[in-house]
């Protein structure tokens, strides 16, 4: 006789047991659920799901995967690939077995009534169709995966997960590591893998993720893995006799498998045991989930020096989407969610194809009804009124590399002010690049650099910046003064450094960095509570930096270096002024930046874009002082600004 202890979703209510023996079928076991709570419809109706990670605490609180959820505003969405669908003649042992459900605190079944289901599908615009699972920890260990129920994941066009199901395909025994930058969907490659073997009852799958604690000693992770077992297990071959027992294979998943890499000993004798496991018959294979650091998986082995990753195992590199992989996502998700074209894109530029990222965006527009909304106003709600609740609501992995930020070693930061002042990217062998990679920060490009891993991120560490320390209070009402106060706090010898000295980094790039950290810092000394971006992004081949400014009223600074003639600069206006219709900015300045020594047409106004200013800065090879040009009443002005 089996105890499973049961939940109704989107219902009030505690948990509940029902004894069932293991020899009747899943229809015998919905009229006994329906005999114990009368309240329920006709067993004929009930949906019955076997679900993993579900337990309660003495607390008396539902837990899902080490979150508190509020079961009554859940869906089975919510759950994802963590559910199976019970056949009404299937049988309770195909699904269950005594060891399963001899686990204390644990819930083995979802019950849904359908009508309940029904009713979420004709609900309005108003009300989105998935609710979000109410968090009410004040942290989240790690993100979950994109749940396969939510939306359909295009995942046999990633390569990554191409690559790994044909090697699992085949019947012997695999030993393959997938790594990559945070948020780049490498869990959901794993699950998916473990899906994969659900319907093969002959493969037990054990997919645990590595904390501090269960990598603390050898026992404690041997212990870990043998209770997801749901038996207990101090060593590998007990944890193996578990399996035997059990007239199994084991297949094992380790998620955050580089965060073992703090325990040396751990680390190598696990790596032989994956390969003695190899000729065992009761070994299916295994996967290694985690960051850049994998890739030195060969410097943690004790054994042979001539070992490379290589023939430890398979290494896969899980890699961004492409634009024609995201708009296929937005395809498949169209009948239920149709974002307008502008919303689209935005997403998929500002994710920079970082699955992670790409699908938390959607799912925080969908949670939020956004689905409808042009970009400017998408933009403005994103990135001004909702980006720190998105951080720690919907995309846990960047606000806690956020944090992260604040530990890095002097080295490190100036590894990262490189890459943000060289626009865009900076060669692999720099000092620090390593630290960025590990951090999740940074992905390997195809040229021997390192690249940020999506625009999102460069604004997280360009927020992580130290705020420039501005004694004095000065005017910021006005855009144009607030531009040349912002002049004045300048750094010559950071700009000398990489325009004059360098001379490797673009001069929109160390611009915008200084006078980003320049803007924060006056109103930061002025008490004042607007918001400050900023932007960048790709057009036309060229890289086009911003800096952005609300506060009720939006008004932009295009940055541009060396527009020398009438045709270049009328060019950059009227970039600047589309993008100004774009994100419906109120007043937009295109600002030119020149050294003194270039020759060039000084056009200061184009008629035909009448909301676009124009300042051209002269510049000595000293940046110690900047002369403003601009269109004045009748003629063209200048203003001298020096450095302080």
């Amino acid at each position: 006789m089996l105890k499973l202890f049961c939940v109704v979703v989107g219902h009030e209510g505690s948990p509940f047991s029902v004894n069932v023996p293991a020899d009747e079928t899943v229809d015998d076991l919905k009229k006994k659920i329906n005999d114990e709570m009368k309240r329920l419809p006709a067993a004929s109706e009930l949906q019955l799901y076997r679900v993993d990670g579900l337990s309660q605490d003495d607390n008396e609180q539902i837990v899902y995967n080490g979150t508190t959820i509020d079961m009554p505003n859940c869906s089975l969405v919510d759950f994802g690939s963590s559910t199976k669908k019970m056949a009404a003649l299937s049988w309770i042992s195909e699904s269950f077995i005594e060891a399963d459900v001899n686990i204390r605190w644990k819930i083995h079944l979802l019950v849904v009534v359908p009508s309940v289901q029904d009713q979420s599908s004709k609900s309005s615009d108003a009300e989105p169709l998935l609710k979000k699972v109410k968090i009410t920890q004040p942290y989240v260990v790690c993100q979950g995966p994109v749940g396969v129920d939510f939306y359909s994941v295009p995942m046999e066009t990633i390569p990554a997960y191409r690559k790994l199901s044909a090697l699992y395909s085949a019947e012997g025994a695999q030993l393959c590591m997938l790594y990559g930058p945070r948020q780049f969907g490498k869990t959901t490659i794993g699950c998916r893998i473990q899906d994969s073997f659900a319907n093969d009852t002959s493969v037990f799958v054990v997919y645990h993720s590595a904390t501090e604690l269960s990598v603390a000693t050898e026992e404690a992770f041997w212990m870990a893995l043998g209770q997801l077992c749901g038996e207990v297990a101090s060593t590998p071959q007990e944890l193996m006799k578990i399996i035997i027992r059990r007239k199994q294979r084991l297949f094992l998943i380790v998620d955050e498998m580089d965060g073992m890499f703090v325990n040396s000993v751990l680390t190598s004798h696990f790596l032989d045991i994956l390969r003695e496991w190899l000729r065992s018959p009761h070994f299916r294979g295994f996967l290694g989930i985690g960051s850049y650091d994998l890739v030195s998986l060969y410097k943690h082995h004790k054994g042979n020096d001539r070992v490379s990753p290589f023939n430890l195992a398979t290494i896969v590199k899980s890699d961004r989407f492409s634009a024609d992989q995201m708009i296929a996502f937005f395809k498949l998700i169209e009948p239920r969610y149709p974002f307008t074209d502008s919303t689209r894109y935005a997403i998929m530029e500002y994710s920079g194809g970082a699955p992670g990222v790409f699908g938390s965006l959607i799912q925080f527009s969908i949670d939020n009804v956004k689905w409808k909304v042009e970009r400017h106003q998408w933009e403005t709600w994103l990135k001004i009124t909702t980006f720190f609740e998105y951080l720690e609501k919907y995309n846990f992995t960047y606000s806690r590399i956020r944090d992260d930020l604040q530990k890095l070693s002097t080295e490190a930061w100036k590894t990262l002010e490189a890459l943000l002042m060289n626009g865009a990217s900076i060669h692999r062998s720099s000092v620090g690049a390593d630290i960025l990679l590990r951090m999740g920060i940074v992905f390997e490009g195809t040229d021997s650099t390192v690249v940020f891993s999506s625009e999102m991120m460069r604004r997280v560490c360009l927020e992580a910046l130290p705020i420039r320390d501005i004694k004095q209070a000065l005017c910021s009402d006005n855009p144009f003064e607030l531009f040349a106060a912002a002049l004045q706090f300048l750094k010559p010898k950071t700009i000398t450094h990489y325009l004059v000295t360098n001379r490797q980094s673009p001069s929109e790039a160390v611009f915008q960095f200084e006078l980003y950290s320049s803007i924060r810092g006056i109103l930061t000394s002025n008490n004042e509570t607007r918001h400050i971006l900023a932007e960048a992004g790709e057009c036309d081949d060229r890289r086009r930096l911003d800096i952005i400014i609300c506060n009720g009223v939006k008004y932009g600074f295009e940055l541009k270096s060396n527009q020398l003639t009438a045709t270049t600069i009328t060019a950059a206006v009227k970039q600047a002024d589309g993008y100004r219709t774009l994100l419906a900015i109120d007043k937009m300045f295109m600002i030119n930046f020149v050294p003194q020594s270039h020759s060039m047409d000084e056009i200061c106004q184009v008629d035909k874009f009448p909301y676009v200013e124009i300042i051209h800065v002269r510049f000595p090879e000293s940046c110690t002082i900047y002369e403003m040009r601009f269109q004045g009443l009748s003629k063209i002005e200048s203003r001298f600004v020096s450095c302080i």
